[in-house]
């Protein structure tokens, strides 16, 4: 079974975010990660260091501001059975 974690940033950038994302992403089993940005350019994303940016699971999409377009816009990108929203 397939699991797709969809996380809406805002001004999330720092330590402690990178830390629990690279956790996420070196999760075993099949688990696809999408991190949607409501940040104007991209900021959170754009300051995730490039060994993070790297990995194979992890989708980094930039969507208008708002918490609902954010999680609809990452359920619509989501290919897993099961979808886990952290917000």
């Amino acid at each position: 079974m397939k699991f797709s974690v969809i996380i809406p940033v805002f001004k999330e950038a720092g330590s402690a975010f990178e830390n629990r994302l690279r956790d996420l992403c070196q999760e075993n089993g099949d688990i696809e990660i999408i991190v949607v940005d409501g940040e104007n350019e991209a900021s959170t994303i754009s300051r995730l260091p490039d060994d993070l940016k790297s990995f194979a699971n992890l989708q980094l999409v930039s969507s208008a501001l708002g918490r609902g377009v954010q999680l609809a816009l990452g359920a619509g990108l989501a290919t897993g059975e099961v979808l886990i929203f952290i917000h």
